[in-house]
């Protein structure tokens, strides 16, 4: 006889969630001022950080399009090559 598959416990929601979902905002002022508490706490990067940063996403998205101009262009060769089979 197969052993009986383990019960999984229930997930019990953690503290932050039920107080997170327990606050209500009241007005658009409340809105605006939990954003700039939050935007205080945010840790920016240093120049040097924000340089290697756009530097690294450029070179990832050249990459990534040269990809797709590659695929591109081959795609659009093996349908050219089998259109000129039919149309002579």
């Amino acid at each position: 006889m197969p052993a009986a598959a383990p019960r999984v416990p229930p997930l019990n929601p953690s503290p932050r969630t039920i107080r997170m979902a327990e606050t209500t905002r009241t007005t658009v002022f409340d809105f605006f001022r939990e954003v700039s508490e939050q935007l205080r706490k945010v840790t920016w990067p240093d120049w040097a950080q924000l340089r290697e940063s756009t530097g690294v996403i450029a070179v990832f998205v050249l990459t990534v399009a040269l990809i797709i101009y590659g695929m591109d262009y081959g795609v659009r060769i093996v349908i050219e090559l089998l259109t000129s089979l039919f149309t002579g």
